[in-house]
């Protein structure tokens, strides 16, 4: 994968390609949401930002479309993951130890993103579309070629994909 086109977290396509808007939510706790409507990806789905952020046992990977803090507000977001490689690319001149909490994976992250990578064949696996469809403990499978291209099975609502695609980016 080449990170210099900060690829999307959900399809893994060139940033230009899809796009991702964030927006205030409102009522009260006024939470940063992804913009639906306005954001563009093949596997778009709703995701819980304040969530997202957040590493445990049950979901250990954090990365998260963003707001990046020199570009301007109506900016496209920018994924946690591809953020280094963001600032690299933009903002050359703005200091990475800046931004370690940003840039460093924790411990606890790596290492429940490498137990979920290495149960990966553990899972029952549904070789039919009408399964596919009504098997609820399925898996993202991933198979990477040795180009380094991803083929990626998961249901459009599992976040397990951003897992798997996390790892991708982050060899462990």
């Amino acid at each position: 994968m080449q990170s210099h086109l900060e690829p999307c977290r959900l399809c893994l396509s060139p940033a230009p390609l899809c796009k991702f808007i964030l927006t205030n939510r409102k009522g009260c706790t006024g939470n940063i949401a992804i913009d639906i409507n306005a954001s563009s990806c093949l596997n778009l789905i709703k995701i819980s930002i304040s969530v997202a952020t957040k590493c445990s046992d049950a979901s250990p990977c954090t990365n998260h479309p963003m707001h990046c803090p020199y570009c301007p507000h109506s900016s496209l977001a920018v994924w946690s993951y591809n953020f280094c490689q963001h600032l690299l690319q933009h903002h050359p001149t703005v200091s990475l130890k800046k931004h370690s909490s940003i840039l460093t994976l924790s411990k606890l992250e790596r290492d429940g993103m490498k137990r979920i990578w290495d149960q990966r064949h553990e899972q029952p696996k549904c070789h039919h579309l009408s399964m596919w469809r009504n098997c609820s403990t399925m898996r993202t499978t991933a198979h990477v070629t040795s180009s380094g291209v991803v083929s990626l099975m998961t249901p459009a609502s599992s976040m397990t994909c951003v897992f798997a695609k996390a790892l991708v980016a982050f060899p462990l």
